[in-house]
């Protein structure tokens, strides 16, 4: 029994222990206005699969948030921030040679968690739009598909459909 006793004290003061550690990095000093950069530094810091290839996004990169508040600061925009981040992206390797074509930063969280549960606003046609001729200013476009029952559906357009004009119904 004695030893029981001594076995349930030993593991309320682990409990106690492991209780009042926590994680200091959430209540570090950030300036509000760059709360959306932190983010993204710490994001792509975590889980970017090319992290060991961007220099700034070391873990020893930078000794405290001051110095990484500084970076994120002279960054400016979170857009100009995340593309410096990424390691040889589409947008600095245009006509080849990038790495990462599969990053992307998303301003609207509700259109991306809609669009990932195949949510989307349509009209329900698929088409592509072109020059009448080459250096004209005129355009046709032709229907590709047609979504079942969407309001183009509706609309007696079908596959394969040329339109030249669009009319807005108000």
């Amino acid at each position: 029994m004695k030893n029981t006793y001594k076995l349930l004290v030993l593991f309320v003061i682990a409990a106690f222990g492991f209780v009042s550690c926590e994680d200091q990095d959430d209540k570090l000093n950030v300036p509000s206005d760059l709360q959306v950069q932190n983010f993204i530094w710490k994001g792509l810091n975590l889980y970017y699969l090319w992290q060991a290839d961007v220099p700034e996004l070391a873990d020893n990169a930078f000794s405290n948030q001051g110095q990484l508040n500084v970076f994120l600061q002279s960054e400016g925009t979170p857009e100009n921030l995340f593309q410096d981040l990424l390691y040889k992206p589409v947008s600095k390797f245009p006509n080849g040679g990038a790495v990462d074509r599969f990053s992307v930063l998303v301003d609207d969280y509700v259109y991306l968690e809609n669009l990932f549960q195949g949510v989307f606003k349509s009209h329900g046609a698929e088409f592509t739009v072109y020059r009448k001729t080459e250096g004209s200013n005129d355009l046709i476009g032709v229907v590709h598909y047609i979504i079942p029952d969407s309001d183009a559906a509706t609309k007696n357009i079908h596959r394969g459909d040329i339109f030249m004009r669009l009319m807005a119904i108000h």
